[in-house]
């Protein structure tokens, strides 16, 4: 479906569904460090302002961009 679904929690402790397409994550890189693995989880993932050590991303305007 087209439906857009907002997790808001401990970012450490939240488990993404697999469903999901898009990942946006405005964090410190401590904690983008701690959630990399997750990262990945969807089609997409944006990070603006840092980027996530250890990832191939793109940086578009001030995002880093990576497409799965």
């Amino acid at each position: 479906s087209h439906r857009i679904t907002i997790h808001e929690a401990d970012v450490v402790g939240l488990k993404l569904p697999e469903s999901i397409t898009a990942v946006y994550a405005f964090l410190y890189p401590e904690l983008l460090a701690k959630i990399q693995p997750q990262l990945v989880a969807g089609r997409v993932t944006v990070c603006p302002g840092h980027k996530p050590a250890g990832l191939e991303m793109n940086l578009v305007g001030q995002c880093w961009v990576r497409y799965n």
